[in-house]
């Protein structure tokens, strides 16, 4: 909450939401209609996450009522629902027109927070000669992965947003700061959802896509239960690679691996044990 405040962030809506709201507690809210799915899918599409923390409970709620006694019961909701988050995480981070990075910081405002007093000085001094004024518009301009080419830039669907997000680290410098972060909290999310669906698809008999356990066996040691010396999650790595010829380099790799690190200092940050999540991903081996 201190951290929150210094950035502008204290509003008690902020925090009650993260208690008492979320998008499972908005479907499960009584209604006397003949047609509930109908209302929780109007209910879905009206739902907006305050913050990616907000949006990471949901996610978390969602993982461990499909891993509960009770999913069979929930099935509606639980694919109304996962369906909704994968969607608002797609809005957010798809690569040709994502939400997400124009609440990022740009890589001028980055380089900005290094500069000493007099560089910064001398800085505005040589930028003050351009007409019409371009500090503002570089310290705004969102920034934006780059990838090899044109031809390179992912599309995927809402539905494996993961990799989407798995593509990001091929641009090792987009990934720092207050982007790192961000992005950390999605692939964790994004994480939970794609066993959330698995465990969706098993219940209601769909069949996965192979490439869907793969994935979420790599994600899930990598962010919720190894470091990065184990040599099954590096054979897993180089199988995702294979697969979806990812132009990683070992930069790359190594920012994957940072994720757990950032995930963990972000939970305690917000007074959420590491023990809460692993808990919820151990239930299902």
């Amino acid at each position: 909450m201190k951290s929150a405040a210094q950035q502008g962030a204290w509003d008690l809506n902020f925090y009650k939401e993260m208690m008492t709201g979320g998008l499972v507690r908005k479907l499960l809210e009584p209604t006397k209609s003949q047609t509930p799915e109908s209302v929780m899918s109007l209910r879905a599409a009206a739902y907006s996450p305050l913050s990616h923390w907000h949006l990471h409970l949901d996610a978390l709620d969602v993982a461990t009522l499909a891993e509960g006694k009770e999913a069979r019961e929930c099935m509606a909701l639980l694919q109304i629902a996962l369906a909704h988050l994968a969607e608002v995480l797609h809005e957010q981070w798809n690569v040709t027109n994502g939400r997400v990075y124009t609440t990022l910081s740009s890589d001028f405002a980055l380089c900005w927070a290094e500069k000493s007093e007099q560089e910064k000085t001398e800085s505005r001094r040589a930028l003050s000669g351009f007409r019409p004024p371009v500090f503002d518009w570089f310290m705004n301009r969102p920034p934006r992965p780059m990838f090899d080419s044109d031809l390179h830039t992912p599309e995927f669907t809402s539905r494996h947003v993961h990799k989407t997000l798995l593509c990001l680290i091929e641009d090792v410098g987009f990934l720092r700061a207050d982007r790192l972060e961000a992005w950390t909290l999605a692939l964790a999310s994004s994480t939970l959802l794609l066993r959330a669906q698995i465990r969706v698809d098993q219940q209601t008999l769909v069949p996965s896509n192979p490439s869907d356990y793969l994935y979420v066996s790599l994600l899930e040691r990598v962010l919720f239960q190894i470091e990065d010396d184990d040599e099954e999650t590096l054979e897993l790595l180089e199988e995702v690679q294979r697969r979806q010829s990812y132009s990683w380099s070992p930069f790359s790799i190594e920012k994957l691996f940072e994720a757990r690190s950032v995930y963990e200092h972000q939970l305690l940050l917000h007074g959420i044990p590491v023990r809460s999540v692993e808990t919820i991903i151990s239930s299902r081996n």
